[in-house]
């Protein structure tokens, strides 16, 4: 995964990452910040459509997407290159006003609209990072220790799947956490996988479940493991973006 730097986009100033071969999904903004749909830059065309959520411009400049409660952007066509994948990364910024939210609030999810089969990353009631992956119910988890969010305080989340074990990053480091199940699996493992979000899941007949209320910007799928020190380098180069 290449690193260097690159300034995308009008209205992404400071936005540095160069997708490369591997990058399946990555949403650093858009040129226009009135656009219902959120233009992916890895170059494979899975652009997001956005549903209700809004284009707000943060106090560093970078316009990011705020979801209410209620909104979504749909991701659905980035499973065609990820559905054989036995490794890969999530990654995304996020801001919530609420770090122990009244219920679950989803980052990033691709389930199974007629089974309980899915992979999803969120905060949970706790305020801890959780990552899971259902395959006809159960089969792993990984959760931070301890309560990670901060109220209205902009954070990197990351699951990289490394083919052995799950492992959570927030703001960069793998902090303490608890991995449990069958844990080397991915979306290969997974066939019946039909549709991804930004902002909610929905699987088992079950939509709209664990919306999100709050901001989330750069999200990120590449269809590699990155390492411990790419993540770190990933946080480094869009923290100026985010005040932290």
């Amino acid at each position: 995964m290449s690193l260097a730097m690159r300034t995308l986009g009008r209205k992404n100033n400071g936005v540095m990452f160069e997708p490369d071969a591997n990058t399946v999904l990555w949403l650093p903004g858009q040129e226009d910040a009135y656009s219902a749909t959120i233009r992916d830059w890895s170059g494979n065309g899975n652009n997001g459509a956005i549903t209700g959520a809004t284009w707000i411009q943060n106090g560093w400049g970078l316009w990011t997407l705020y979801f209410d409660g209620g909104d979504f952007v749909t991701i659905t066509s980035t499973l065609t290159q990820l559905a054989a994948t036995t490794v890969g990364t999530f990654n995304c910024w996020v801001n919530v006003p609420d770090a122990t939210p009244a219920a679950n609030m989803t980052f990033i999810s691709f389930g199974d609209t007629d089974a309980n089969t899915g992979i999803y990353m969120l905060v949970l009631t706790s305020g801890k990072l959780y990552c899971a992956m259902n395959l006809a119910g159960g089969l792993w988890t990984v959760v931070t220790n301890d309560a990670v969010f901060v109220d209205n305080t902009w954070a990197m989340a990351t699951i990289v799947q490394n083919g052995v074990s799950p492992v959570l990053y927030y703001n960069g480091v793998a902090v303490a956490q608890t991995p449990a199940g069958t844990k080397d699996k991915w979306f290969a493992d997974a066939a019946g996988l039909d549709n991804g979000f930004v902002g909610k899941l929905y699987n088992n007949t079950v939509d709209n479940q664990s919306r999100i209320t709050g901001s989330i910007a750069l999200a990120m799928i590449p269809s590699t493991n990155l390492s411990a020190s790419q993540v770190l380098d990933l946080y480094n180069q869009s923290r100026h973006l985010f005040g932290v």
